[in-house]
């Protein structure tokens, strides 16, 4: 329940900022250029958890393809 209000107040804000944006001197370029600013900082958190990891002593990144790799070996185990 919380999850859908949550979204909700979310789409209620941003259209509420695109609004004020298109009323702003950009005039038409103002609400792409809201939701380019709220992409951006979509990766703001992503960056510092992927600086965390990357600094963090002692913890192995993980190499692509290694959980296919442990998914076919599971595949080809005798059970017998």
């Amino acid at each position: 329940m919380l999850r859908g209000s949550a979204s909700n107040v979310g789409i209620s804000i941003g259209s509420g900022v695109a609004g004020i944006a298109l009323a702003s001197p950009p005039r038409q370029a103002g609400p792409p250029l809201v939701g380019t600013v709220a992409a951006a900082l979509t990766l703001v958190p992503l960056t510092a958890l992927v600086l965390m990891r990357a600094t963090r002593s002692g913890t192995p990144l993980a190499r692509p393809g290694a959980a296919a790799d442990q998914s076919v070996e599971a595949g080809h185990q005798d059970l017998a």
